[in-house]
């Protein structure tokens, strides 16, 4: 069985070495290492690069400018292909069997979406700090207190993706979505990683807290505070029923019936639209909690990546505000994969001086316009339309249609 190892690296040089070869020294061999540089300022980048030239099982790819380590993740898990995720930093190392031991617990916990274990803890000098021990996932503590080592975690690709943005405890997200949207925890009493106290962590120890961790820390405890059920919604803002009215315009102007794939539909709200007007639509999103959502709605949506081939034919494809999350490199491969299995595409992109505008989002990479996708495809039909709030002099929205 394939284990992916994913390893977001921002300026770990003096560590980094040593955290590969923890991985690579698995007892398990069939595993994958993707890395992800999220833009390093030191030599991090010429160490991953230095073992992937040395083995095959690591992959390197790299961020053109710094998304943050829960982006990193989502994107390390794209690239991977295995049927289990090891959280891997570029700081800490894994134990040998670790990759193992996590075969051995999914294998006997068949309802089980994520593991964790125990982790011994040191510090930058590599000083012992003693073992961190796991014990039973208590939610009414988890909001309290993240008391789960992430670099001991591995999870099914059922598991939610981390909540975009986020540069700091992108973990504790994680595990409140996880368990908030119906996936189910495990531990196992076995040291599964060192982890590694540096002052880039979210940590009390060495003084390393700071006002704005500390923020974060109490923006994440106001959320969760008061809620005991599922974190999802119909993620339908009042500002995006404009968009949802011109993407129903632009959908019928170019097919008045047949069949429409939503790519990131979120809670499902645009394929309720259109089903009513009497298309038939399905959906794909990665975000875990959201599909569960869309199906407990009766929709019929997909857990699925961009970069694999689609199983159907689609008249229309819609990816609404989807793009602007990914590299331009990425979002080329992207739209020619969904444009072999949709007859046209219809994207819905932030403008580009607009309240969505990449500077004002961590999680957009950059914001892309018809003259990108002109440039991307020049061998297709690409036409944009602008979507305003009435009122407005600039727009919400470009809707570029591409056939």
């Amino acid at each position: 069985m394939l284990i992916s190892f994913l390893m977001p690296v921002y300026n770990k040089e003096p560590w980094l070495a040593e955290a590969i070869e923890s991985v690579l020294g698995q007892t398990h061999k069939d595993i994958e290492l993707v890395i992800i540089n999220d833009n390093s300022k030191d030599g991090s980048l010429d160490v991953a690069e230095f073992y992937a030239k040395k083995d095959k099982r690591v992959k390197v790819y790299s961020n053109v400018k710094n998304i943050g380590v829960a982006d990193s993740r989502n994107r390390a898990r794209q690239f991977a292909t295995g049927k289990i995720f090891c959280v891997a930093d570029g700081d800490d190392l894994s134990v040998k069997t670790r990759a193992e031991v996590a075969i051995a617990f999914f294998k006997k916990r068949k309802d089980a979406d994520i593991m964790y274990g125990n982790a011994k803890v040191v510090g930058e000098g590599n000083y012992d700090l003693g073992d961190r021990k796991a014990r039973d996932l208590s939610l009414s503590q988890l909001k309290r207190e993240n008391h789960i080592t992430h670099s001991t975690v591995s999870f099914r690709d059922a598991a939610p993706t981390y909540r975009e943005g986020l540069r700091y405890i992108d973990d504790w997200y994680f595990y409140l979505d996880a368990a908030l949207s119906g996936s189910k925890f495990g531990f196992v009493d076995n040291i599964l990683s060192i982890h590694r106290i540096t002052p880039d962590g979210l940590t009390q120890k060495g003084g390393f807290m700071t006002k704005s961790k500390e923020r974060l820390r109490k923006n994440l405890t106001d959320e969760f505070s008061g809620i005991d059920d599922d974190l999802t919604d119909k993620m339908e803002r009042p500002i995006q029923v404009i968009r949802k009215k011109a993407l129903l315009k632009a959908v019928k102007s170019a097919c008045k019936k047949g069949k429409v794939l939503d790519v990131g539909c979120n809670g499902g709200y645009m394929i309720k639209a259109l089903n009513s007007k009497g298309y038939t639509a399905s959906g794909v999103d990665i975000a875990t909690n959201l599909v569960r959502k869309c199906i407990a709605d009766g929709l019929n949506v997909k857990r699925k990546s961009l970069f694999t081939p689609f199983d159907d034919i689609y008249d229309i494809g819609l990816a609404c505000d989807v793009l602007e999350h990914y590299h331009r490199d990425d979002v080329k491969k992207a739209v020619t994969n969904l444009l072999k299995s949709c007859k046209k595409l219809i994207i819905s992109v932030p403008y580009k001086h607009g309240i969505y505008a990449s500077e004002r989002y961590a999680d957009h990479v950059e914001d892309y316009t018809v003259g990108d996708f002109i440039t991307m495809l020049p061998d297709r039909k690409v036409t944009s339309v602008p979507v305003f709030l009435e009122g407005d002099a600039v727009p919400i929205w470009e809707l570029i249609t591409i056939s």
